[in-house]
Parts: structure tokens; C-alpha cells; sequence
């Protein structure tokens, strides 16, 4: 007494109800974009103008802190604070490539690995045609996965929670790769 394969799916598709109330016209959608651009053009040019503050003296570090979780950034630039950084923000691996087209001088970037969108790694591979040093601050701890970044090019790798000797050490460590150095003051 077997169903063939048509009488199943014949018997799925009277099950299935579409409810249309649930696809955005193209009004709607049309209206969706808009709003999705408006916001995107409203990050570059708040990027742009935090960045037109800052003069860059060459003893100023600039690091750019991509993290989903706006208490993650908060937490890294409290551990910046007493140092000649100027930090600027991303909450997704896009706004992230975006910072780093935008902004070409860069000293360095730490990034989290789990974020909505694009993760850390798939953002990483995106970036590293800058020549910028990325750090990847994350719970991801998987031997493979830091092994195959470190191997792509990726500078350090931090795991949270993060401490901040240890954040200070990792980040120097890197910046003098790339004869920089983190010096104590206001930026």
C-alpha cells in the first residue's frame, strides 16, 4: 500500500496555504531599499565625519572594532581609553568592509567571528586586500577554525572573555609588526 512520490507531494501541495499577506509589494519593497540605503549612507557619512575630527598624528593609533554587541566595542575602547587610539565602531562584517574602503589608514582591526550577515572570518577575507592587521576577538574557539585564519593571513586571535593585559599584549604585539606602537595619552 504504498503512496507514489506524485500522490505525496500532490497531498503536500492541497496542505500548503500561502499567505500573501506576508510578501512585501513592490511598493514595499521599493520603500524597503530606500530605507536600507538611507542607512548605509547615513554610517559612511557619520564614519567619514568621526574620522575628519581626529587629526592623525603619527602617534595616534586608529582602530576600527567590528562586534555585533555594542557592550564587546564599549568594552575594548574602555580598555583603550588610557592610550593615543582613536576607535571607530562597525556592528556587521558590512559596515566593517565599508569602514575599511572608507577609511584607508587603519592601523588595525579586531573583529568577532559569530555576527548576523557575514561572519568575522567571511568579513576577514573581504578586508585583507587592505593590508590591514585583524584581530579576531570571539568565543569561537574551534582548533581548525583559528588554525585556517591564522594560516589565511590573520594577525591574532583573542578568545573572550576578554582580559585587558592580555588584549594590550596581543594588539602591541601586532602593531610592532607593523612599526607601530601603542603609547600611553589622549589622542
Amino acid at each position: 500500500m504504498g503512496l507514489s512520490i506524485e500522490d505525496i507531494l500532490k497531498s503536500v501541495e492541497e496542505q500548503v496555504v500561502v499567505d500573501e499577506s506576508m510578501f512585501l509589494t513592490e511598493d514595499e519593497s521599493k520603500e524597503l531599499q530606500s530605507q536600507v540605503d538611507a542607512q548605509a549612507n547615513d554610517y559612511s557619512t557619520q564614519l567619514l565625519e568621526e574620522d575628519k575630527k581626529h587629526n592623525k598624528d603619527p602617534g595616534v593609533i586608529k582602530i576600527l572594532l567590528v562586534d555585533d554587541s555594542k557592550i564587546s566595542r564599549k568594552s575594548l575602547k574602555a580598555m583603550l581609553k588610557n592610550y593615543k587610539v582613536i576607535t571607530h565602531d562597525a556592528s556587521t562584517g558590512y559596515e566593517a568592509i565599508e569602514a575599511v574602503q572608507l577609511i584607508k589608514d587603519f592601523d588595525l582591526v579586531t573583529m568577532d567571528y559569530n555576527m548576523p550577515g557575514i561572519n568575522g572570518m567571511e568579513t576577514f577575507q573581504r578586508i585583507k586586500e587592505h593590508n590591514v592587521p585583524v584581530v579576531m576577538v570571539t568565543t569561537e574557539s574551534s582548533k581548525t577554525m583559528v588554525c585556517e585564519a591564522l594560516k589565511q593571513g590573520l594577525a591574532h586571535f583573542i578568545l573572550k572573555p576578554v582580559r585587558q593585559d592580555d588584549f594590550l599584549k596581543k594588539i602591541t604585539s601586532v602593531l610592532k609588526r607593523n612599526s607601530k606602537e601603542l603609547v600611553q595619552g589622549e589622542p
